[in-house]
């Protein structure tokens, strides 16, 4: 699994540890992969550097990114609450463009948790519990997405020519009055 981007103090990333944690002993060749530095990342080498299920790359372009990304079975995506009211994370957008199914730690009734649930390509936490995140964890690895399935609902929702194609009609009505 990974996390890829600002390991800043809105992902709420000392709890999603936590709460993958609670899949490493039943999951042994489960890894959790910190990519990229931030305010968090201090915080979270003491807590998980030396655990042998977790591990931390630099920031890296994402034209180096991408790759590790690509290879992984699950991104990871936090917000710490109520953060879901002003921000769409963007890395839902690149896991997804790359096939990759995510785990979201964001509050259940957020247009982002519905969606990803309803597309069934990820797994929303039920609560900010560690025992929320581990659940939901095990549901996205007992019966995961097809990396096709992702990337069908990317192109279907989410790429570049679909999204101009919506602002495209959505101004034409404005135009028609």
């Amino acid at each position: 699994m990974i996390f890829a981007g600002n390991l800043g103090r809105f992902q709420n990333l000392p709890l999603l540890a936590e709460g993958v944690a609670q899949c490493f002993d039943d999951h042994p060749d489960l890894d959790l992969f910190f990519l990229g530095d931030g305010a968090a990342q201090a915080d979270l080498m003491a807590r998980w550097g030396d655990h042998p299920q977790v591990r931390f790359g630099p920031f890296l372009p994402f034209a180096q990114a991408k790759h590790l990304v690509a290879e992984a079975s699950v991104g990871l995506v936090s917000l710490t609450p109520d953060i879901y009211r002003v921000a769409y994370p963007s890395k839902v957008l690149t896991y997804a463009g790359l096939g990759v199914p995510v785990l979201a730690l964001v509050e259940p009734e957020s247009h982002l948790a519905q969606g990803l649930e309803s597309a069934g390509i990820g797994a929303v936490a039920q609560a900010a519990t560690p025992e929320a995140i581990g659940a939901a964890l095990r549901k996205l690895l007992n019966n995961p997405p097809s990396r096709d399935m992702v990337l069908a609902w990317y192109k279907d929702t989410a790429d570049q020519r679909h999204v101009l194609d919506q602002w495209g009609a959505m101004i034409a009505g404005l135009e028609r009055g």
